[in-house]
C-alpha cells in the first residue's frame, strides 16, 4: 500500500510539474513578439522600444519592424537623426509611411532639435511614403536620390531641404525624386503597370524625374500623375524618364499651381524614347523653361498623342508663357480649379518648447492642437491631429498597456509549491494511519 501512496505522489508531482512548465513557457512565447504598431519614435542613439520620445529607437531598421506596414503608419523623427547608408526596406507593403518631427502637438524640431540627415545615397521606397513638417539635409557635398519605384511619394507641408551643393537641376545636387525604378535598385525589374504618383507642397532644390532611370527597352503602361503645390521649389522636372533608351512611358502628367516655382520642364531622355502622351496643367505659380533637353540635344522624345498644355489666365499673364508654349502641339484655355490645392493647418498653436524640467509627454490641451497635421495622410484641415489616415488612433502600444490576461509566474510557482506540500502532507498521513 506504501508503494502505490508513494507511486500517487509521484504522478501527482509530475502532473503539476508539468502544468507549471506549460505556463511559464506559454507565458514566454506571449512575450516573445510584441504587438506591431502605427506609430514608432527615431532619434540617433536611441535605445529604447520606440513606444515616445523618451524611447526611441535609433535606426529605420528597427522603426520599420515596430509597424504594422499595412495600416498608416508614423515615425516620428523626434531628434537629430542621421541615415549613413543606403535605405531598402525590401517588401513591398499596403499600408503608407510618414516621417514627421510634429506630433500630438509638439514640434520636436523646436523641443529636441529633431533633423533628419542623409549621406548620398540611395531611399529606395516599398509603399507609399511621405515627409511633412520636417527637416532635411543633404549632409554631405552632394544630394539624395529617393527611388520610388512606382510607389507614391510625397512632399507635405513645412518640409525644409537644406545642402551646401544642392541646385534642384542636377541628380548627384538635388533632393532627386526618381517616380519609377533606379537600374540596380529595389525591385527595378518589377510590376511595370503601376502608375507614377508625386505630389510636392514644400521644399527646395528638388529634382524629379516622372519615370525611370537608367535602364533599357522597358514598357511602362501605366500613368505618371505629378503635382507640384504649395510653395515647393523645384529646380527641373524630366517628363520621360533619364538616361533611358528604347522606352515606353505611358501618359504624363504634370500639374503646377498655388505658388510653386519650376524652373523648367524637359523631355531629357535618350534617343529613341516614346510616351504615350503629355499634359501640363499650368493653374498657378511660375514655370520657368520647357524644352527638349536640359544638358543633352541628343534627347529625343516621341509623343504620339501629342503635347498639351493647359494654361489658366494666371500662367498666361507670366512672363515665360510664350517660351513655355512653343514646347507643346496644342494649348488650351482653363480656369484654374478652386480645390486642388489643399490648404495646411493652421500651425500657431504648435508647442515649440516644453516647460522646464517636464520630461513627461504632451498633456491633453497639448495634443488638441490644431497645428498638428495628421500623420499618413495628405494635408487636410478636417484630420484630427496625432490621427494616422483621419480615422484610427495611432498612440503606440507601450510595454503595459494592454493588461495581461494570465496570472503573472510567480504566482503559479506559489499556487504549485502549496498544492505539492499538501499532497505530501495528505500522503505522509495516510502513510502513518496504515502503520498503525
Amino acid at each position: 500500500m506504501k508503494k502505490k501512496l508513494i507511486g500517487l505522489f509521484l504522478v501527482l508531482v509530475t502532473v503539476v510539474v508539468s502544468l507549471l512548465v506549460f505556463s511559464v513557457t506559454g507565458s514566454a512565447e506571449e512575450t516573445e513578439t510584441p504587438e506591431k504598431g502605427t506609430v514608432v519614435f527615431l532619434s540617433e542613439g536611441g535605445t529604447g522600444d520606440g513606444s515616445s520620445a523618451l524611447s526611441p529607437v535609433s535606426s529605420l531598421d528597427d522603426a520599420y519592424a515596430a509597424l504594422d506596414l499595412s495600416k498608416d503608419c508614423t515615425i516620428v523623427v523626434c531628434g537629430p537623426f542621421m541615415q549613413w547608408i543606403a535605405w531598402d526596406y525590401g517588401t513591398l507593403y499596403d499600408g503608407s509611411v510618414t516621417f514627421t518631427s510634429v506630433y500630438d502637438g509638439v514640434d520636436y524640431r523646436m523641443t529636441n532639435d529633431a533633423i533628419f540627415r542623409i549621406l548620398y545615397v540611395n531611399f529606395v521606397l516599398w509603399g507609399d511614403t511621405r515627409f511633412e513638417y520636417i527637416d532635411f539635409n543633404c549632409a554631405s557635398a552632394n544630394g539624395v536620390h529617393v527611388d520610388c519605384g512606382l510607389n507614391p511619394f510625397t512632399i507635405g507641408y513645412d518640409v525644409n531641404i537644406t545642402g551646401s551643393n544642392l541646385n534642384g537641376t542636377a541628380d548627384s545636387a538635388s533632393f532627386f525624386i526618381v517616380g519609377g525604378y533606379q537600374n540596380g535598385r529595389g525591385d527595378y525589374l518589377g510590376d511595370k503597370n503601376k502608375n507614377v504618383d508625386i505630389k510636392v507642397y514644400s521644399g527646395s532644390n528638388i529634382l524629379i524625374n516622372c519615370w525611370s532611370r537608367g535602364l533599357t527597352g522597358e514598357t511602362y503602361t501605366g500613368e505618371a500623375n505629378v503635382l507640384i503645390s504649395g510653395d515647393a521649389s523645384v529646380g527641373a522636372v524630366y517628363l520621360a524618364g533619364l538616361q533611358c533608351k528604347d522606352c515606353f512611358f505611358g501618359k504624363t502628367t504634370l500639374t503646377v499651381e498655388g505658388n510653386a516655382t519650376v524652373g523648367g520642364i524637359y523631355s531629357t531622355a535618350n534617343t529613341n524614347n516614346t510616351e504615350a502622351s503629355l499634359t501640363v496643367n499650368w493653374y498657378g505659380g511660375t514655370i520657368g523653361a520647357a524644352n527638349e533637353y536640359l544638358n543633352n540635344p541628343d534627347s529625343k522624345v516621341t509623343y504620339t498623342e501629342g503635347r498639351t498644355l493647359c494654361a489658366s489666365p494666371a500662367a498666361k499673364a507670366s512672363d515665360s508663357f510664350n517660351a513655355v508654349r512653343s514646347f507643346f502641339d496644342s494649348v488650351e484655355n482653363v480656369e484654374a480649379p478652386e480645390t486642388t490645392e489643399h490648404i495646411p493647418p493652421e500651425t500657431d498653436n504648435i508647442v515649440e518648447t516644453r516647460p522646464e524640467g517636464e520630461d513627461t509627454e504632451p498633456s491633453e490641451s497639448e495634443t488638441e492642437a490644431p497645428g498638428s497635421q495628421p500623420a499618413g495622410s495628405e494635408p487636410s484641415e478636417s484630420t484630427p491631429a496625432g490621427t494616422a489616415g483621419g480615422n484610427e488612433e495611432t498612440e503606440p502600444s507601450s510595454p503595459g498597456d494592454n493588461e495581461d490576461k494570465n496570472p503573472p509566474i510567480g504566482l503559479i510557482i506559489g499556487i504549485v509549491a502549496a498544492v505539492v506540500v499538501v499532497v505530501a502532507v495528505v500522503v505522509v498521513v495516510v502513510v502513518k494511519k496504515k502503520k498503525k
